[in-house]
């Protein structure tokens, strides 16, 4: 038992370094570039949205709660335990991802649990360190999830607002009698 626990904690002192900023920001650069350069522009946009609302909200929450974290985490901590950040950007991310680059159908309902799994995977992770009390990452794995909808149907609304609007605009001009 005591090499199960260790390969644990192995995995999840990895899931504590891979959902940090260092690894979690340049990943977001590079998603955002990718649907730039592919002029994905309604995705870009969900997905940046996802990203800014996320940081703002987690930023924003921290300070409102100011909640200690758990005694004797396994792993380095800084800052207010509720909600989880490495939760929030988790969920935000895997969620936004898998919204931004899979194109609705089956596929991406298997690609929608894989995003599930792993958000509750690292939510777990954060507990089982100590670096977080479950409620933490709780609030942490909805807050994100909900983000990363919601800016996707903001965006898909906006999107479609925007198209109408051009499209009401050209059936007007064609419509239009001709200049003499």
């Amino acid at each position: 038992m005591p090499q199960v626990n260790a390969v644990v904690t192995w995995l999840f002192a990895f899931l504590n370094v891979a959902g940090s900023g260092y690894v979690t920001i340049p990943l977001r650069g590079a998603a955002s570039v990718v649907l730039a350069v592919r002029r994905r522009w309604h995705r870009f946009a969900a997905f940046v949205l996802t990203w800014v609302s996320s940081e703002v909200l987690l930023t924003a929450m921290k300070a409102y709660f100011h909640r200690g974290r758990p005694p004797g985490p396994l792993v380095a901590v800084r800052g207010y335990s509720f909600p989880s950040g490495h939760a929030v950007a988790g969920a935000a991310m895997a969620v936004a991802l898998v919204l931004a680059f899979i194109p609705s159908g089956p596929r991406r309902r298997k690609w929608e649990w894989i995003a599930v799994a792993f958000s509750f995977v690292m939510a777990f992770s954060r507990v089982y360190l100590v670096a977080h009390w479950l409620s933490d990452v709780v609030a942490g794995v909805l807050l994100g999830a909900g983000i990363a909808i919601g800016s996707a149907a903001l965006a898909t609304e906006i999107w479609m607002l925007l198209g109408r609007e051009q499209g009401h605009a050209q059936g007007r001009e064609a419509h239009a009698a001709p200049a003499d």
